[in-house]
């Protein structure tokens, strides 16, 4: 992190926020408050220097992530998503991440995130990642085309994994699925 990087870092008082937030460089977290330390299962010192690819189930999630972020951050717009993230011991949890370029033509190369757990359930039946993600959103109460702009997915694959999912539970719709994925855990 440059010199004027870490000065606007400071300028923000990050480390006083009262939520969960970190300042990342090319996806790099370069300094976080102890909340969000904390919320991942570390200090402030390991975090710095940590790729936030550590911080996801799975590289897959981590990729297509960064690329809708960096889509959704451009021109110094504030990006939005809920995902699947996970702490140190590998437990995950639905998070609520927020997030906007601190400046210079790459969105990624330095920017503000803000990270709330949402209390969502996480299922663990054997599912798919991808398959917990879109379980849990219709669970959620969210639709098709909610989820597929979300995963960033076409609303035809978000339907296919719906009707997927619900050949395997056995139940014929949305209300039956909910009731099934709250029933194992979920």
């Amino acid at each position: 992190m440059s010199m004027s990087s870490v000065a606007a870092f400071e300028t923000l008082r990050i480390v006083d926020l009262p939520v969960p937030a970190c300042v990342a460089a090319h996806r790099i977290i370069r300094a976080c408050n102890v909340e969000f330390a904390g919320l991942f299962g570390h200090d402030r010192e390991t975090l710095s220097g940590m790729s936030f690819k550590a911080l996801y189930p799975d590289l897959e999630d981590f990729v297509a992530i960064g690329r809708r972020w960096r889509r959704g951050m451009a021109a110094g717009l504030v990006y939005s998503d809920e995902r699947i993230m996970q702490d140190r011991e590998g437990r995950r949890f639905w998070a609520r991440m927020d997030g906007r370029a601190l400046g210079g033509e790459d969105p990624l190369a330095l920017a503000l995130y803000i990270c709330q757990p949402t209390g969502r359930p996480v299922p663990s039946s054997g599912l798919t990642p991808r398959q917990a993600q879109i379980l849990t959103l219709v669970a959620a109460g969210r639709s098709s085309p909610d989820i597929a702009r979300e995963l960033g997915l076409s609303p035809r694959t978000v339907e296919a994994h719906r009707a997927r999912l619900m050949r395997a539970a056995g139940v014929a719709n949305s209300a039956a699925l909910i009731a099934w994925f709250e029933r194992m855990g979920g």
